[in-house]
């Protein structure tokens, strides 16, 4: 083994580049045996092929580059020491935007284990990464949708024209049903065929080398249309042993870590197509890097912290597909996942969220625009978080139980299960508030005729010793508009449960309004004297009286704990 530092511009296999003058010998003249190291500070062309070589460290240095060829297939191999880094005004870059690795070839860059969540691919500040892909090599379409149900045999049909598909790639799959078992109920199987596309009937046959185990996979369940999503790209940066099976990463424990510019800013990260896997970070800190059309699968984190990262795809069988970061823009699939989004601040998903243990735990400002499917729980505690989707086949749609510090969730005209309307926003500080449907336990038919209403369960933080009553609406109330004069707005409640009768000091509502002709200055009122008996649905009423036209802000206050006992609560309210 050697160690090569570039003295002029060329090719990798060249001696020339590396200052030698003797013909081109692996290991003498330039890098090409087990443990040769390099230090580019030139443009270096990557002329290597397919090498079997264990490189050590490849360091690019300011005025360096290592250019990847876009029409040959290219691999480097890093040992188990072997670290890459980029520094400062250097740059890895395996095609461009305009000129991919073309889709007939492939490039790996892989590294051996070695030590535990070591740092291997180092991005500082400053550096520039680009590896693009060609969305040519699985025909553009990263979906697929099942024809109609596939319930035996290795053949299926899927809709639309699929001919892009092609031997050897790889697909995940869900079986598109209530919750059983994220380890079980996601699969990925591996294409042997494409057949080619049926126009009369648009759709095209593929057949999977996999003996299949005769499971059904559901074309249409509870609305939601079974998805296949393709995984392979013809980049791919990781562990090539690194399993490709649903959970297959927690056997999987001496994993690596990108570490995108060590949490400073970096902005000159662009990675397309391209498949990462075996990653204890597959991309950590930096900011405004931009992932698109990729697909992380089987890593500990996905993606690790950051600010302004712009993902295009999917996040397959990770244990946590993105964990914290900031003001990421994502736009894929979380499927199969231990933790689909984990905590972070301000991410938009633009995405479905399929089969995970937990679809959303924590965070904070998080939006996702897909539907929840088939999760074990789909969202898990949380401040302000937004699903604007369907929640489907979840075995807990909202769970924000035993919380001592306030947590919320924003159901913005959801669907539950395709029929059952969540229009409110609850927040919740010592309890659980979940929907109720005809048929579920404690289910009572509200005055509305509404065919769904709420069940408030207050825990043992909600009295008055604490200042964690339980809140029905937000921190900042609910709102709507009013005309001045004398009014009452009513809720309905019915108390199921309860020892002693609730009172206006247990449950009540607190109104603000204008109360002058002019200005903005507002009043309160509560709930006055009175008492709500079990077993029936109670007036729960505030009186207001506006000076003139304006928002009323209102939100109802539970200030009582008892084991076992309830608040069942009718989501029409009136004002009259």
């Amino acid at each position: 083994m050697a160690d090569f530092t570039s003295t002029q511009a060329g090719n990798w296999e060249d001696g020339a580049t590396w200052g030698n003058t003797s013909p081109g010998v692996a290991g003498t003249d330039f890098p090409g045996v087990n443990g040769d190291t390099a230090t580019i500070g030139h443009v270096v062309d990557y002329d290597a092929g397919d090498s079997a070589v264990d490189f050590n460290d490849i360091t690019i240095n300011s005025g360096g580059s290592l250019i990847i060829p876009t029409d040959s297939d290219s691999t480097i191999n890093i040992d188990a020491t072997g670290v890459v880094t980029v520094n400062s005004s250097g740059t890895f870059q395996a095609g461009t935007s305009s000129t991919p690795i073309d889709s007939a070839y492939n490039f790996d860059l892989n590294f051996d284990q070695g030590s535990s969540a070591r740092n291997v691919f180092v991005v500082n500040n400053g550096a520039t990464i680009d590896l693009y892909g060609d969305s040519d090599y699985y025909g553009g379409d990263r979906y697929a949708y099942l024809d109609s149900d596939w319930t035996t045999g290795q053949s299926f049909y899927v809709t639309g024209d699929l001919t892009g598909w092609q031997s050897g790639q790889k697909f995940y799959i869900h079986e598109n049903i209530d919750y059983d078992n994220y380890q079980d109920n996601g699969h990925i199987y591996t294409i042997d065929t494409v057949g080619s596309y049926d126009a009369g009937n648009d759709r095209t046959q593929i057949t999977i080398t996999e003996t299949e185990p005769l499971l059904t996979f559901n074309a249409v369940h509870n609305t939601h249309q079974s998805k296949l999503i393709m995984i392979s790209r013809n980049i791919f940066i990781g562990d090539p042993d690194a399993p490709l099976t649903v959970y297959g990463y927690g056997s999987y424990t001496e994993r690596l870590r990108f570490d995108n510019n060590q949490g400073a800013t970096n902005e000159l990260i662009n990675i397309d197509n391209v498949r990462l896997s075996g990653w204890d970070r597959g991309s950590d800190g930096g900011s405004n890097a931009q992932f698109n059309d990729c697909c992380f699968v089987s890593n500990n984190y996905g993606v690790y912290s950051g600010i302004n990262h712009t993902i295009t795809g999917d996040f397959v069988s990770n244990n946590y597909g993105v964990n914290s970061g900031t003001n990421h823009t994502i736009n894929g699939n979380f499927v199969s996942n231990t933790y689909g989004v984990y905590r972070g601040i301000n991410h938009t998903i633009t995405g479905d969220v399929i089969g995970n243990n937990i679809g959303t735990p924590y965070g904070t400002n998080n939006s996702i625009k897909g539907d929840v499917v088939s999760c074990n729980k789909g969202i898990l505690y949380g401040i302000n978080n937004s699903i604007t989707g369907n929640f489907i086949g979840n075995s807990i749609d909202v769970n924000l139980a035993d919380q001592t510090t306030k947590y919320s969730a924003l159901l913005n005209d959801c669907l539950i299960d395709s029929t059952d309307r969540f229009p409110q926003r609850v927040y919740l500080n010592s309890g659980t508030i979940l929907p109720l449907v005809s048929g579920d336990t404690n289910w009572q038919t509200p005055p509305s005729g509404q065919d769904w209403i709420f069940e408030a369960t207050p825990n043992s933080y909600c009295n008055e010793s604490y200042a964690g009553q339980m809140e029905y609406s937000p921190k900042d109330p609910i709102g709507t508009f009013v005309s001045s004069g004398s009014q009452t707005v009513t809720f309905k409640i019915y108390p199921i449960g309860w020892t002693t009768t609730l009172d206006q000091d247990d449950i009540y509502i607190e109104a603000k309004y204008l109360d002058t002709v002019s200005g903005i200055t507002r009043s309160t009122a509560v709930t006055g004297a009175g008492t709500f008996a079990n077993s029936g649905w109670r007036d729960l009423e505030v009186d207001i009286n506006p000076l003139q036209d304006g928002v009323l802000y209102f939100q109802i206050y539970i200030k009582r704990y008892e084991s076992g006992a309830i608040i069942l609560i009718d989501p029409e309210w009136s004002i009259a």
